[in-house]
């Protein structure tokens, strides 16, 4: 975890003159913790502009992000605009499928850690494996009952860029209690 925050430091740092100050795309947000926090409590609001806003672009994904991965080698053969309209399906899918779970609830913001590492491009970076951990108070039983704390992985991969995160896309997994292996 060392790693990633010094690797995240020195991107922070490097930030070209025609971004310096800014954080790499508009909408993004300044910290992974500022993500996860915005992310949970627009979900709670059902606020879908506000989480279509921490994520990429049609134009940033196209334009600045697909020329930079690997599929978009030529030989690879995958043509931009499929690849962003599966992006856009899957993502109408997860919120279809979130929104209803988790909108209205009382659910209070614990961490957002990505536990899969930093993979480097070349003007941004990528942490992977991303979750959001967060107490759901209107869960406790009565008396004196813990408070049942769940991670959920609304967004799997975080792009950063120049001192910005946004998501690539949003995920139709639902919250599972927090510490819990994921089944094989």
């Amino acid at each position: 975890m060392a790693a990633i925050g010094a690797a995240l430091a020195l991107t922070a740092g490097a930030c070209s003159d025609a971004t310096a100050g800014g954080f790499g795309f508009p909408g993004a947000a300044p910290s992974l913790d500022a993500l996860g926090r915005a992310t949970l409590q627009a979900v709670v609001q059902g606020d879908t502009a506000r989480l279509d806003g921490f994520r990429l672009t049609r134009q940033e994904h196209n334009d600045v992000v697909w020329p930079e991965l690997p599929a978009s080698a030529p030989e690879v053969g995958m043509p931009v605009d499929l690849v962003w309209a599966d992006i856009e399906r899957r993502n109408d899918r997860a919120l279809n499928r979130i929104l209803p779970a988790l909108a209205g609830r009382r659910l209070d913001y614990v961490g957002t850690s990505c536990r899969g590492g930093l993979q480097a491009f070349g003007s941004f970076h990528v942490l992977t494996d991303c979750w959001v951990t967060f107490d759901a108070p209107d869960r406790a039983g009565e008396g004196p009952v813990a408070v049942p704390r769940f991670e959920v992985q609304f967004f799997k991969d975080v792009l950063v860029r120049d001192a910005g995160y946004k998501v690539f896309r949003y995920y139709e997994e639902l919250p599972r209690p927090a510490g819990r292996s994921a089944v094989p």
